[in-house]
């Protein structure tokens, strides 16, 4: 954990290097945006120092088991730890914000094999593998509809997600579900046709009171900023730079 730490405190001071240099190249209003850029850089290496004893004594957990990344089956399991190091890092003050990525932009990189009634082999679109992007454009395989099953697993999974917040007590009272808000959502409408019109998106989470919970709101041809700046004003964030407004109906 030194090691990696290290490393990454040592790409952020050159990062930090290289943004100085640049900056000395600048108009005054071009060098103020750098050094706002510059300071992010900075906060960024101060989180990574890490307290004396590890700060097992504010965030306890037991040690994760060691994995195969290179088992494609593991991947389930990979998942899990992603969540429990999520919830440890909120629950310790690491940080506010986390984001996971679930896949590559193209869908390739996970075999579905590991989800029971879901065959290692696709329909041969792009690769052998049944993977998102075969999903995608072949959904149905020897009368089974395996992207029905797949979306059902990761609803299952959405679900572990939440529960593993609502089960964490918020050091300020509450759980971390109660004062989080978690989106759940994909970079399009649907795979097949690479449409952006419909995006769907999920929010679990009340973020302390913020958001309005147990409805479905239609956002065809609302822009997905909104939706990120009613998540930047829960956070008590100023939103105003991003442009536009809150979407109407998320707030309580």
């Amino acid at each position: 954990m030194k090691r990696t730490l290290l490393q990454k405190k040592s790409l952020l001071d050159y990062v930090g290097k290289s943004l100085e240099k640049f900056g000395k190249r600048l108009g005054s209003d071009d060098r103020m945006a750098i050094e706002g850029h510059l300071a992010s850089v900075r906060e960024l290496e101060n989180q990574l120092v890490v307290p004396a004893g590890g700060g097992n004594s504010k965030c306890g957990g037991d040690a994760l088991t060691m994995i195969n990344l290179d088992d494609g089956q593991q991947f389930p399991n990979i998942l899990q730890a992603h969540y429990t190091l999520i919830v440890a890092a909120l629950k310790c003050g690491i940080t506010q914000v986390a984001t996971l990525q679930v896949g590559d932009a193209t869908g390739k990189n996970v075999n579905f094999a590991f989800v029971p009634g879901v065959p290692a082999k696709g329909t041969g679109y792009k690769t052998p593998f049944r993977n998102w992007h075969d999903l995608g454009h072949n959904p149905v395989l020897d009368g089974v509809n395996h992207k029905m099953i797949v979306d059902k697993w990761w609803m299952d999974r959405f679900a572990d997600l939440i529960g593993k917040l609502k089960d964490t007590p918020d050091p300020s009272g509450g759980t971390l579900l109660s004062k989080s808000v978690v989106l759940w959502g994909n970079h399009m409408q649907e795979g097949a046709n690479h449409a952006s019109h419909k995006v769907p998106w999920m929010l679990a989470g009340q973020a302390g009171g913020y958001f309005k919970t147990g409805q479905c709101l239609a956002g065809d041809g609302k822009p997905t900023n909104q939706v990120m700046i009613d998540i930047c004003a829960a956070k008590g964030v100023p939103s105003m730079a991003f442009g536009g407004q809150t979407m109407a109906g998320l707030k309580a």
